[in-house]
């Protein structure tokens, strides 16, 4: 049986769940590997979203990620070059500690998105080291922190044996086997959908609102945007979303298969996190995106949308005195859709044969 030892950035919920359908579809396509998953924030959610013999679970912090502003969902730069300050200085003990965590469980490869520091654990010890992630954070703080700051970043990046690069990916060639792949998410329940929409809105007359902004931000006193008070919407959001009224409905905290609540959407209204946008173009759901400044990621995701006419775009501040209209869901309605069919099963297929 072979180890794989999969690690998983600490930075929000879309690393998480975008490696729960990477980790599901490693399981149905070998049944002769064992995941050992390295992640701290997400950890509970994953024990109970990969239930299997097969999979064990190591808390291990990885990643620093974003800091924003308070009340915002704007970069704190001042914040993160402190906290990035103190992240390098404990490079040289976490990959000692990793080089010996590798040997001891006799692991046969390293699967990381995309936290950097495990490609040269592996490298040192002579272990196929493959990234999966549309980004890196060596890209990601380019706008934020000088090019020697993140010079420990790019050396560990350097060291992956391949990278599945997943779109909308603008890197360095990480690699000399780089793996072009698109949006994947995990299955959705059509069942599950239809229950959904059918609690949210038993008549069936009105429009169904996915907002989301994201586990790890912010944002101020939401309750008090007038999007709320759009007329014939009814809104889905997260369970510790600063809002309440007749016309919303809480995704329960213990709710596991969110994809499903954005599946059961007319559009969906989110920052431009991967996990997000790939769980509404999979399933066909129309995008309104919140813009930010200084998040280069952000930036190329939008970019990357727009091109193809598969997303609206609204700026931070127009949020603050936005409400939906019949004008922009015909607008949105009216985005391209791209069909997805078991990209996630392609990945895992290429991370297989990369490790063997």
């Amino acid at each position: 049986m072979k180890t794989i030892a999969y690690y998983i950035s600490d930075y929000g919920f879309g690393h998480v769940t975008r490696s729960t359908a990477l980790i599901r579809q490693l399981l149905q396509c070998d049944d002769t590997i064992h995941i050992i998953v390295n992640h701290s924030y997400g950890l509970d959610f994953l024990r109970k979203a990969l239930v299997s013999d097969r999979v064990s679970f190591r808390e291990r912090e990885t990643d620093i990620g974003f800091f924003l502003k308070e009340g915002s969902i704007q970069p704190d730069r001042e914040r993160l070059r402190a906290e990035y300050e103190k992240y390098i200085a404990a490079k040289p003990s976490f990959i000692k500690e990793e080089i010996a965590f590798l040997q001891s469980q006799r692991v046969d490869a390293v699967v990381s998105d995309i936290f950097p520091w495990p490609f040269e654990a592996a490298k040192a010890v002579g272990l196929p080291g493959i990234g999966v992630s549309n980004f890196t954070w060596y890209t990601a703080y380019l706008d934020l922190l000088t090019e020697e700051e993140l010079t420990p970043l790019k050396e560990a990046y350097q060291c992956m044996s391949a990278f599945i690069e997943i779109e909308p990916c603008v890197e360095p060639t990480w690699a000399d086997n780089v793996v072009p792949h698109s949006f994947f998410a995990r299955a959705i329940d059509a069942e599950e959908v239809n229950r959904i929409r059918q609690n949210a809105d038993p008549t069936g007359t009105k429009q169904l609102i996915y907002f989301g902004l994201g586990m790890k931000i912010d944002a101020g006193r939401l309750d008090e945007l007038p999007l709320w008070s759009s007329d014939n919407c009814h809104f889905i959001v997260a369970w510790n979303t600063d809002v309440d009224g007749p016309n919303i409905t809480k995704i329960p905290r213990d709710y596991l298969e969110t994809q499903n609540y954005v599946a059961a959407a007319d559009l969906a209204i989110s920052k431009p996190g991967w996990s997000t946008v790939a769980e509404a173009l999979t399933a066909q759901v129309p995008l309104l995106l919140v813009e930010r400044e200084g998040m280069r990621e952000d930036a190329q995701t939008i970019a990357y949308l727009r091109e193809r006419q598969l997303c609206h775009t609204v700026r931070w501040e127009q949020l603050r005195e936005f409400k939906i209209d019949d004008a922009l869901l015909q607008s949105t309605k009216a985005q391209q859709r791209i069909e997805v069919q078991q990209e996630a099963r392609d990945i895992a297929v290429d991370i297989l044969r990369l490790i063997n």
